[in-house]
């Protein structure tokens, strides 16, 4: 009777081999998409429809973006603030301000429809602090505008911000 132990021995080291090479590659996909290290956060603002926020950057205590809007109309006495989750639990359109915390920030007197301009918003309040360096933050930019100058005030969310301090 001839003894098979070199071929199982092949065998066995065969299958090992390929189910941890497979492994190897899952692992390293994985640290390449940034799963384990946490570091490659990126900083977005994703706008919603009718607005424009882009370039954003957040430097632990200030958001910076670019800002516009295409409703077809001229928006008035424009103001934008950061809203994150607490403050968002606490605040309604439908009020006639931001939270009292919070500043706001003048973005333009004037803003019509399809124009751009920079705009720099508090990313903390009075009871918060500012963040450190690789912190997280996420929430939403509001801006309060008129569609006359001297009307009412409306409320409206541009987008969703995400980001870490750099």
């Amino acid at each position: 009777m001839k003894s098979f132990k070199g071929q199982s021995a092949m065998e066995y080291l065969m299958t090992y081999g390929w189910a941890i090479l497979i492994i190897a590659i899952v692992l390293v996909a994985l640290f390449e998409l940034g799963i384990f290290g946490g570091s490659t956060l990126p900083t977005t603002c994703v706008a919603q429809s009718g607005f424009i926020c882009s370039n954003p950057t957040y430097d632990g205590g200030n958001i910076a973006f670019t800002i516009g809007q295409n409703s077809g109309s001229t928006y008035y006495n424009v103001n934008a603030v950061f809203l994150n989750s607490s403050e968002l639990a606490t605040f309604s359109a439908a009020s006639s301000s931001f939270p009292s915390a919070l500043t706001q920030n003048i973005v333009a007197a004037t803003m019509p429809a399809g124009s751009t301009y920079s705009a720099k918003v508090q990313a903390w309040t009075s009871s918060s602090a500012k963040a450190t360096l690789g912190t997280g933050i996420s929430g939403q930019i509001w801006i309060s505008y008129e569609t006359t100058s001297g009307g009412s005030t409306n409320f409206a969310e541009v987008g969703t911000f995400t980001g870490k301090a750099t």
